[in-house]
């Protein structure tokens, strides 16, 4: 352990380095902290969750998946898969045309919803 902490000046449990931190005589005890502390998160109310469709960020590991999987990798299930992710979008994010434009893209989309026109 670190006398600064290991994340902004605090220390933060971790054991995703070295998961087992002594033999079975640690394990148990941490194993009893572990419920403990489950069943005081079940009492607090749940964080919300952040469920959108967002063309930039879909957009943006498309291109990475189709990029990378071409380039550098050759492989073709990166590019199927880049390819699939960019389909969705377009299903999600392109709606009906306007008067004499064609589809237009939309930023997000949540629960059926399209959210205002993406921009450049």
């Amino acid at each position: 352990m670190r006398a600064d902490g290991n994340w902004e000046g605090h220390t933060i449990l971790n054991r995703s380095k070295r998961m087992l931190l002594g033999g079975a005589e640690h394990e148990e005890p941490l194993a009893r902290a572990r419920g403990v502390l489950l069943a005081a998160r079940e009492t607090r109310v749940r964080p919300g969750r952040d469920d959108k469709v967002l063309a930039d960020w879909n957009g943006m590991i498309s291109r990475a998946l189709a990029a990378r999987g071409f380039a550098i990798r050759a492989r073709p299930d990166w590019i199927a898969r880049g390819a699939a992710a960019l389909a969705g979008i377009m299903r999600l994010l392109v709606g009906p045309p306007l008067r004499h434009i064609g589809g237009r893209l939309s930023h997000s989309y949540r629960q059926g919803v399209r959210g205002a026109p993406a921009m450049l």
